[in-house]
């Protein structure tokens, strides 16, 4: 999706984005994404924001924007209380 929408470019076997190699062929810029979730982050975010998906910048509160995951939970608060 990334290389259909011209926020990841694709030069031979080569996908980069930004100055980033993402890899050689399609495993290796997997892999890649996967250890580096922030540039996969990124990545998934600018695709969004071209489709029309996610306009805004907006982040629901103790969600991390970078990784999308819970940072701030009641679960987490009820635990550090009981401490």
């Amino acid at each position: 999706m990334g290389v259909d929408a011209g926020i990841v470019r694709k030069a031979g076997a080569w996908f980069t984005y930004g100055d980033d190699q993402l890899g050689q062929g399609k495993e290796n810029a997997r892999t890649f994404l996967i250890t580096h979730p922030e540039v996969a982050s990124d990545i998934e975010h600018e695709i969004r924001v071209k489709l029309g998906l996610d306009a805004s910048d907006e982040v629901p509160e103790g969600i991390d924007p970078r990784t999308g995951e819970v940072v701030d939970s009641p679960a987490s608060e009820l635990v550090d209380a009981k401490a």
